[in-house]
């Protein structure tokens, strides 16, 4: 039988431990695969992710491919501004929530507020989120 799970499968592509297996720290993972966070997020490259996993493993594929790793990409601190009265009244009629500088709804994260507003808006109603 063939998993797809990439991480676990025994068709893997690569000969890497999956970062829960790895006996390397955050730090020294972020260091050998030229990933930085930002406070918010993991950055390699132009490309963002919200867990170090993701990240790492986007840097390990893209070694494997013989890609050289992104240089002076800086992870400048994340900086998002709590929702005004206005804004919090239509997050509770919507149901979307804002905690650690993210609005979510449902098990959906957002960066920006009209994001989540827009997919709240459009979801067939009666479906669970």
């Amino acid at each position: 039988m063939t998993s797809n799970n990439r991480e676990g499968s025994s068709h893997s592509h690569s000969s890497y431990p999956s970062v829960a297996e790895s006996s390397l720290g955050s730090d020294q993972l972020m260091a050998e695969h030229s990933i930085t966070y930002n406070g918010r997020q993991y950055l390699y490259g132009p490309y963002r992710y919200d867990k170090l996993s993701d990240a790492v493993n986007y840097a390990r594929l893209q070694a494997l491919r013989g890609a050289s790793p992104p240089q002076g990409v800086s992870a400048a601190p994340f900086v998002v501004a709590s929702p005004n009265p206005s804004e919090l009244e239509l997050m509770n009629t919507l149901g979307i929530t804002f905690a650690n500088g993210v609005f979510s709804f449902g098990e959906f994260r957002y960066g920006r507020l009209s994001d989540a507003v827009n997919y709240a808006q459009l979801r067939p109603q009666g479906i669970a989120t």
